[in-house]
């Protein structure tokens, strides 16, 4: 399924990242669709979700 899917190449890309594995990868990029409309990293950030998704377990 992945090698067919549009954000594979992304996923992959992903999947360097220390601790982020191929589902991890996936639903973060299902979570945040095209990448296109963030001008900048920031804002990518910025989003809620990212920005959950990205906040460490032991924060409040």
């Amino acid at each position: 399924m992945l090698p067919e899917w549009s954000m594979a190449p992304l996923v992959e890309a992903l999947r360097v990242m220390r601790g982020l594995d191929m589902i991890s990868a996936v639903i973060f990029m299902a979570t945040i669709g095209d990448l296109g409309r963030f001008e900048t990293p920031r804002q990518l950030m910025a989003w809620p979700p990212a920005r959950d998704a990205m906040k460490p377990s032991d924060d409040p």
